[in-house]
């Protein structure tokens, strides 16, 4: 029978208590709530070591078991915990002391501490052990914003506004990673990549102008990286023509048949996704080097770039961003992008018998939208794309981020106000790294290039596949397919290197990415479209399924299950709108400027103006069979005859340059400046002394309060600290020579605007050195001026 009520004699045996409560109270059974109350410490310790103590102890109890499994005499564990001790058999347990003895400290909360400790490090183990499984699709994406595409860009901005562009460069890398969340977000909800999209909920008609636009893409994306590969090469391997590198790069299409399976194992999907981790680490490894090499650079100077600059709002600034925006939110990632999540969600739902009953790989691996499409299970989703968003970000903002703005750094240290830099492209700055830092240095470049050409032709040639065969749902073998997309871009590259050979090659990288920039808008006004309507972007709790594409209303509706709606939200789609119409207003202008007949060469004279020779001094030396001037030196002249000849005869009518140094002394400079029509230099006080020659044109002096018309031949002297303006009034550039006595600017400098001056100037980069600021005394005492 049971005990009716507490007594302080012992149990007789079992069977007096055959079913108690865990928990039960005193009037059933010998024990305070299963000996938590006799076993709690009283005026020992803290009160939270109290409380864990406390925890810990009702935590291990388990009244209903004994060690070996069965159940434990009169109802009780095995073992009681007597003051956060366990006790054998009871012999130990001695009675409690009055509520003031010295209790020895109980090891209850440092078990308790250890125990957490534990689940925190083996919850961080499993967060690193599954963020580590989605590695891989990120930098795929990442590959597609370090093509050689952005190599001509970056070198370009860097080339004619130094590092003032790497704001854009970090606008365009926050775009992506935006865009880019949308494309995998469409992916994981729907199960279709953006062109499988198009094709299952737009018209025809519509699906069909979306494809031709990014086949367009696909194909100048594709003709950057085989010149880009070819470059790399030619570079590396002088040997090798640029029309055999054309050629040769239809090997990494090898590569894929021979790795990519997206609807094989993944543990094959894996091994090609390193492959391509690989490739995007040796590239930033590469440029590691290349920064490493670069001296007397600035960091603040660098860092300064990042923050907005009145460069962009300038003509050749916009024409430049605009390039530079469509070489790094390119239009084939966000297929890409939207395409190679799937695999992962197919994962998590089969290993989770979470497929539909009989439905299995085999179903998913033709793509066909129109027998179906597979659309992830919830628990899927969950587990799947807030991950995916994250590495998908750390891979754009730390590598893609880096590496872009290491080719512009490079570029704007080696090409920027540099003379003996002809032209700004791949090849110039290979040389100038050679000739100016080390051979080492030009190889690092050639070979990241290289690399960079393999990586990106690979991940192209993918996305070329995706929006063939999401969008027109073609029934070719893939091995063929990838075959002729690779084809379409190689042939008219293997043209161009053939015909025009590098000058060619350098234009086409250019024009490429111009097309890119064009694209853009329309490829991603359907992907904001899309993620923005909870009538795609819709799931229901349960397992996958698979829909057909001609199920158009909302199964999930329909049959009454319990839905979630992932649509945008309104900020996330105003941000996205925002976004859209950005880039479609920069693409305006630049089509704007295209259409009014705007070149690079015009835009940007550091690019490929100098190509054309179209600077004062290649003019005057083509026109006239003389030498060009000799490149200033930043160091004191030298003591001998400088011979300018035909100085006032033989100018052009026309320069593309505002303010040249041709050569400066320890107490005098020589300066060549052009005013453009409707010009002038703006109204400034110098602290030297100034006497002006004009060579060419009309324009009007304003000096000390008095005003003078002035033509070619005549001469102004304008003392220090007198405010002058030069207005330049004729219908051809006001050309003048101006000799600064002592010196003014940086020897080296050449300025292609008045912006670009003004803005060196305040910066402190046009400075005239220390030695030309020295007095008489100072020269004859450290022997400058000693006869010889």
């Amino acid at each position: 029978m049971n005990r009716p009520s507490r007594t302080d004699e012992p149990y007789e045996g079992e069977g007096y208590n055959q079913s108690p409560n865990p928990l039960s109270n005193d009037l059933t059974t010998n024990e305070d709530l299963n000996g938590t109350v006799n076993a709690r410490q009283l005026n020992a310790g803290s009160s939270q070591d109290k409380s864990a103590a406390d925890d810990a102890d009702i935590a291990r109890a388990d009244p209903s078991r004994d060690k070996d499994g069965g159940p434990a005499p009169g109802g009780l564990s095995a073992k009681t915990i007597i003051l956060g001790r366990p006790s054998g058999d009871g012999a130990d347990a001695a009675p409690l002391p009055h509520a003031h003895s010295q209790i020895p400290p109980s090891p209850s909360s440092t078990v308790h501490d250890d125990k957490e400790h534990s689940d925190l490090v083996a919850r961080a183990k499993k967060a690193l052990m599954k963020f580590g499984s989605f590695v891989g699709p990120g930098f795929m994406i990442a590959v597609a914003y370090i093509d050689p595409g952005n190599y001509a860009t970056d070198v370009a901005a860097g080339a004619t506004y130094r590092f003032r562009l790497l704001f854009i460069v970090l606008l365009a890398n926050l775009f992506a990673i935006f865009l880019q969340s949308l494309c995998i977000k469409l992916g994981t909800v729907t199960g279709l990549n953006l062109a499988e999209a198009c094709r299952a909920f737009l018209p025809r008609w519509l699906n069909y102008a979306l494809y031709i636009f990014a086949e367009v893409a696909i194909i100048a994306t594709d003709i950057a990286e085989v010149i880009g590969f070819a470059v790399g090469l030619n570079l590396l391997i002088p040997a090798i023509p640029l029309v055999a590198g054309c050629a040769i790069s239809i090997l990494d299409v090898m590569v894929i048949l021979f790795f990519y399976r997206p609807h094989g194992s993944m543990k094959a999907l894996r091994t090609f996704e390193y492959f391509i981790v690989g490739l995007v680490m040796a590239v930033v490894v590469c440029f590691c080097i290349q920064l490493s090499l670069i001296q007397e650079t600035p960091v603040g100077d660098v860092f300064e770039g990042y923050l907005p600059s009145h460069a962009i709002v300038e003509a050749k600034g916009l024409y430049q961003a605009c390039g530079i925006l469509g070489a790094t939110v390119m239009p084939h990632s966000l297929y890409l992008g939207s395409g190679i999540v799937q695999p992962r969600l197919r994962e998590y739902d089969t290993k989770h018998n979470l497929l539909p009953p009989g439905v299995d790989e085999t179903d998913f691996a033709d793509g066909n939208t129109d027998k179906g499409y597979y659309v992830p299970s919830a628990r899927a989703i969950k587990h799947s794309l807030k991950v995916s968003i994250a590495e998908l970000s750390i891979s754009l903002f730390t590598f893609a981020l880096f590496v872009n703005s290491a080719i512009l750094i490079v570029a704007g240290v080696s090409l920027y106000n540099n003379p003996d830099a002809p032209d700004a492209d791949i090849f110039s700055i290979h040389k100038l790294l050679k000739d100016s830092i080390s051979p080492a240095a030009a190889t690092v470049f050639a070979l990241a290039l290289l690399l960079s050409g393999i990586s990106a032709g690979v991940v192209c040639t993918i996305a070329g596949q995706m929006v063939s065969e999401g969008s027109l749902n073609w029934k070719m073998r893939p091995w063929l397919r990838r075959l002729v997309t690779r084809s379409i871009s190689i042939i008219p590259s293997v043209i161009i290197a053939g015909a025009v050979g590098r000058k060619g090659i350098s234009q086409a990288l250019d024009a490429s990415q111009v097309v890119l920039s064009v694209v853009l808008p329309f490829v991603t006004a359907p992907l904001i479209y899309f993620t923005c309507c909870n009538k795609y972007m819709t799931i229901r709790a349960g397992g996958a399924r698979f829909r057909t594409s001609s199920d158009e209303e909302d199964s999930n509706t329909r049959d009454g299950g319990y839905v979630v709606k992932m649509a945008n939200s309104w900020y996330t789609a105003a941000f996205a709108i925002l976004t859209w119409l950005v880039m479609a207003v920069m693409n305006v202008a630049n089509l704007v400027l295209l259409g009014k007949g705007v070149s690079r060469a015009e835009l940007a004279p550091h690019v490929s103006a100098r190509s054309e020779s179209t600077s004062t001094f290649s003019m005057l030396a083509r026109s006239t069979n003389m030498a060009r001037f000799p490149t200033p030196s930043s160091d004191p002249p030298k003591k001998e005859m400088q011979y300018f000849p035909d100085m006032t005869t033989a100018l052009p009518s026309e320069s593309g340059e505002f303010r040249r140094v041709l050569w400066t002394g320890l107490y005098s400079q020589l300066v060549l400046m052009t005013i453009p029509v409707d010009g002038d230099i703006g109204e400034e006080v110098h602290t030297v002394d100034q006497i002006l020659t004009f060579t060419s044109g009309k324009g009007l002096a304003q000096v000390g309060g008095k005003e003078q018309e002035v033509k070619a031949g005549d001469m102004v002297i304008v003392p220090a600290g007198t405010k002058h303006q030069f207005l330049n009034k004729g219908p051809t550039p006001l050309i003048l020579y101006t000799v600064y006595s002592p010196a003014e600017h940086k020897p080296t400098t050449v300025h292609e605007t008045k912006e670009q001056g003004d803005r060196e100037e305040e910066d402190g980069i046009d400075v005239a050195p220390a030695w030309s600021q020295r007095s008489k005394e100072q020269n004859e005492k450290e022997g400058w001026v000693k006869g010889e």
